[in-house]
Formats: C-alpha cells, structure tokens, sequence
C-alpha cells in the first residue's frame, strides 16, 4: 500500500512540476535561445553561412539570421540567434518579432516566390529580405511578360510577335507563354510583310482589312473606333493576289492563304448564326407540317374506303332482299 502511495505522489510532483513551467513561460523552441544580436548584415554566402553558424551556436544548425518586424528597406533591422528552425509554408519568408519573441511568415515579395517548404535556418541566394527565389523579367531579346506569376511561381514570358519574334523551340498545343529558362525568341522572315502579320500564335495570317485591327493576344480583327489610328500599323485594305502564298517552316504543316486569313466579318458571325437558326426553324415546320399532311390524307383515304365498302354491302343487301 505504501509503494502505491509513493507511486502517486511521484506522478503528482511531475504533474505540479509541468504546470509550473508551463505557466511561468518556459521557451518552446519557436524563439531565440539567447538575446538576438543585432547586425549589420548575414553571411553572404552558403559557405560562409555554414562556418559562421559554428561559431555563433553550440548546433550549428540552430543558426538563424533574419529582418524584424522593424525591418524596411531604408532603414534594415537584421538580427542572428540560435533556435530550432521550423518549416516555412511555400510563397513565405521567416522573419522574427523582437515584440512576441517569436518566429513568423510574411509572403514573398512582388518580385520573388518560393515554390516548396523550406527550413528557416537555411541560406537564401537573395539575401534574408527576400524569397529564395528571383522571378523571371522576360527582358532576354523579342521578349514580353505574360504572367506575373505568384508568390509561389515564376513569371511566364511569350515573344513580340507584333514585331516578328517567335520561340525558337516549339510549343505544345495550344500554348502562348513560356518559362524563360525553356525557350528563347527569334525573328521569323517567312511571313509575306506585305500583307501578312503574325498572331497570337506565332502564325503567318492576312493583315485586317481597312477599319479593322487585331489587338494584342487576341486572334480576330476588331473594329477599329472611329477617329482612332494604330502608329506604324496598316490599317488600309489590301487585296492578296491568289498566286501569293506565305512559305511555312518546315516545322509547320503547309497553309493556303485563304486559310490563313482571319477575317473581320467574323464579328458578324452571330448574326449569320441567327439566320441560320431561323432557317433551320422554317425548314423544321415545313417538314413538320408535310408529314401532318401525309398523316391526315391516309386518315381520310382510309375512312372513304371503309365508306365505300360499307356503302357496297347495302346495296348488296338490297339486291338479295328484291331477288
């Protein structure tokens, strides 16, 4: 009995002692070790990163150098301690608050992004005040940016094709924008400058005609607003003669001109569709009431033949009651 009692009174004291620390503050390993020390600047390589955590932190790997909440870009507030590095969610950074003495996340900036988790204690190519990694600015030659991408991904580019450029390796299906890092722009000399202009799609097509023009990343011609001109652009109406054709890379399947050719009076393709319902609906009715015509002449053939028989057996009838 008395074991039982010491036993109880063990797990008591452990019990009391757990609560005591847990109310009086103890760390939980999320802030520094030690009062952070203020600094002009991290380690400026992965190198010098490793060796200087050896000598800052009994566990190197304990080691941490990042911006405050106080942290701008005129005025820097960079500080370095040892804690326990935690997981940093993807299209964060870490930075730690001197108020809360505590480890937090902030987004990534505008112009950088970070794909995947990464541990807080690791070296970052752009220095603490950013993301791990520096998006693309699609300013390599005949380039333009397509999507800016987010904090988790890079920018997208696609090539001036206004001006001629298009990628030099080919693109699935479909496809418009780029990583900058697959593919580089260069100018196509194929296509009949003349009459012709690349679209959106890097294909060879049939300038608009006059009042027409194609906006950027759009396939159509547009209707161009009355008193408005396009700078450097054709804007008069040319006619191609059916013996020019453009010439086709060979990568591309031979086009004809006219299939090629975008035209304007495809605004009023949902006009032409309204017509070609209406038509189809008079030829429906038309049909409709044919075969109700059909329907009711055999109804009526019918009922005159059984008329007719009838009225022949009467007769009948009357010629056996005379004889």
């Amino acid at each position: 009995m008395k074991y039982i009692n010491d036993k109880k009174e063990i797990i008591y004291n452990i019990l009391r002692l757990l609560i005591i620390l847990h109310f009086c503050g103890v760390s939980d390993g999320q802030g520094c070790q030690q009062s952070p020390k203020v600094v002009a600047s991290c380690p400026q390589s992965a190198y010098d990163w490793i060796m200087h955590a050896k000598i800052v932190c009994t566990e190197s790997n304990n080691y941490h150098c990042l911006i405050t909440e106080r942290h701008q870009d005129n005025k820097q507030n960079i500080i370095e301690c040892c804690m326990k590095p935690q997981n940093i969610t993807r299209g964060h950074m870490p930075r730690y608050n001197l108020n809360k003495k505590d480890l937090q996340e902030i987004e990534c900036q505008e112009d950088y992004y970070m794909p995947t988790q990464f541990p807080s204690n690791r070296y970052r190519d752009h220095d603490v005040q950013h993301c791990k990694y520096m998006k693309s600015n699609c300013n390599m030659e005949g380039m333009k940016i397509c999507n800016h991408g987010s904090t988790t991904t890079d920018r997208s580019c696609y090539c001036d094709y206004k001006e001629l450029y298009v990628p030099e390796l080919p693109l699935d299906p479909g496809e418009h924008c780029f990583s900058l890092k697959d593919n580089l722009c260069s100018l196509r000399n194929d296509c009949d400058k003349n009459y012709q202009e690349l679209d959106m799609m890097y294909q060879c097509v049939n300038i608009c005609k006059i009042g027409y023009f194609r906006p950027e990343n759009e396939m159509i011609c547009r209707h161009l607003p009355e008193g408005t001109t396009i700078a450097g652009k054709v804007t008069s109406e040319v006619s191609v003669p059916d013996n020019i054709k453009p010439t086709v890379k060979a990568s591309t399947p031979p086009t004809s001109t006219k299939d090629n050719m975008v035209k304007p009076e495809m605004e009023n393709q949902g006009t032409k569709d309204n017509h070609i319902v209406a038509l189809y609906g008079v030829g429906l009715v038309c049909i409709a009431t044919t075969i109700g015509g059909v329907v009711i002449g055999i109804f009526v053939l019918r009922r005159y033949k059984k008329a007719s028989a009838k009225k022949l057996s009467m007769q009948a009838q009357s010629c056996d009651i005379l004889l």
